[in-house]
């Protein structure tokens, strides 16, 4: 069954919970080491995603 209302609300902007994010960051720590983590994340829930260092190793990155 269908809602007009709510397919209204989704299309004009105002349900949020339709929405998704996403960045990227490079973090860098004091003795030049650089991290490049790519996160995403719905509207309801936390960000997530993976985190790689120069090297190509991998590091999974979730928050709570």
């Amino acid at each position: 069954m269908s809602e007009p209302k709510h397919w209204d609300r989704i299309t004009s902007g105002l349900d949020k919970d339709h929405e998704s994010y996403s960045a990227v960051a490079n973090p860098k720590a004091q003795d030049g080491s650089e991290l490049t983590c790519r996160l995403a994340w719905r509207a309801v829930q936390t960000p997530q995603g993976i985190c790689q260092d120069k090297a190509g190793k991998e590091y999974v990155l979730k928050f709570d």
